[in-house]
């Protein structure tokens, strides 16, 4: 398993960084790769997302997922069950200085297609993954 992990600061209250997050129609805002996001079905805490991303060759693949934990505000996980690379993500906010909020993706990602537990593409895919959250807007609207 290759694990990857990312620490943002937001320059908003926990409550409304949560609520960005959880909503995945947002993800096309601030994920470079996702084209776009429709929710699919569920109740909020379990939200079933049907995504498409774009691969850097332009091909377009799904990348739906589901969101696995929802603990309002503070932690909040998803798992892939489309798409070439399946990860776990689990996003961890805390409040930190002056009202903003401190925010880390920790990705762990098993490639399923390889016998090894941990190859070079799983390490990439899982950094990448985390990376995006550097992308987050530093003041969500």
């Amino acid at each position: 398993m290759a694990r990857a992990v990312e620490t943002v600061i937001v320059d908003r209250p926990i409550e409304v960084v949560f609520a960005f997050l959880a909503d995945g129609s947002n993800n096309s805002k601030w994920r470079p790769r996702v084209v776009n996001t429709i929710f699919a079905s569920g109740p909020v805490e379990r939200a079933v997302w049907a995504q498409t991303s774009r691969r850097p060759n332009g091909r377009e693949y799904a990348t739906d997922y589901r969101i696995s934990w929802y603990d309002e505000p503070t932690r909040l996980e998803y798992t892939v069950f489309a798409g070439p690379a399946r990860p776990i993500g689990v996003y961890t906010l805390r409040t930190a200085a002056h009202g903003s909020t401190e925010v880390t993706l920790t990705v762990d990602l098993t490639p399923r297609w390889m016998l090894l537990p941990i190859s070079s593409f799983g390490r990439r895919a899982a950094d990448a993954e985390a990376a995006t959250i550097l992308n987050l807007p530093t003041e969500i609207r």
